[in-house]
């Protein structure tokens, strides 16, 4: 089990891989310093019933971050029990990270070499481009909040589905764009989905009206009605 020992070499990992941003979660001095027994403490307490290797794999993963998205003890308590899945937090930044890639940095992440692309910082999971994409209709209404509060709910279950059937996490890789160029107006938004002829947006717009008399939320209707076009390639020319 994990005892004081791994919580100091946590903390301390956190106080130097994250520099900055442990010290404004964790003020050493001021008004609101927190004394670093406390912290160390608290930690032990979060990890209670954790194992050995299970902490190890998810400090391991922490090194990988590279110090840009610090967790907190109660999320990396999350990646201890969870292995290498990334948590709904994780996910959501990555896959803002990833649409914010221009057409030349996705098509070369697609041509990358199985090793090299497992090392590239740019990939996400299949899990996470499906979340994604499903609230991208209101990421680009500029409904931030409610594209965030649906893709963590939408992930989290993606998740527990695919942990209850045994699944490992997987990349999601790119198609490669063969002998052409993709070009992609400044004005125009980042996105995952395809772009559509007429007959393809008039169909998608119908389909989605009908999938939402069923139930479906409007993102997730949007998502099934693009991905049932993309598959029937209707008005595809």
């Amino acid at each position: 089990m994990v005892d004081l020992k791994d919580a100091q070499t946590l903390i301390a990992t956190l106080r130097i891989v994250y520099a900055s941003q442990f010290n404004k979660q964790f003020p050493s001095d001021g008004p609101n310093a927190i004394p670093m027994q406390v912290v160390e403490q608290t930690a032990v307490n979060i990890l209670t019933g954790i194992q050995k290797a299970q902490f190890n794999n998810a400090l391991g993963r922490l090194y990988a971050a590279g110090g840009k998205f610090m967790p907190s003890l109660a999320e990396f308590r999350t990646w201890c029990v969870s292995g290498s899945w990334w948590s709904a937090n994780e996910a959501w930044q990555r896959a803002c990270d990833y649409s914010a890639l221009s057409a030349l940095e996705v098509e070369q992440l697609s041509s990358l070499k199985h090793e090299d692309f497992l090392k590239s910082p740019k990939k996400i999971t299949t899990l996470t481009k499906k979340a994604w994409d499903s609230v991208y209709w209101s990421v680009v209404q500029g409904d931030i909040k409610t594209a965030n509060r649906e893709f963590k709910a939408l992930y989290e279950d993606y998740v527990v589905k695919a942990q209850a059937l045994g699944k490992q996490q997987e990349w999601f890789v790119p198609l490669k764009t063969i002998g052409t160029k993709v070009q992609i107006a400044k004005s125009k938004p980042k996105s995952f989905l395809p772009e559509q002829s007429p007959e393809q947006k008039a169909w998608v717009e119908k389909k989605t009206k009908e999938l939402q008399q069923t139930g479906l939320s409007f993102p997730k209707a949007l998502y099934e009605a693009m991905s049932e076009c993309r598959d029937l390639a209707i008005g595809g020319g």
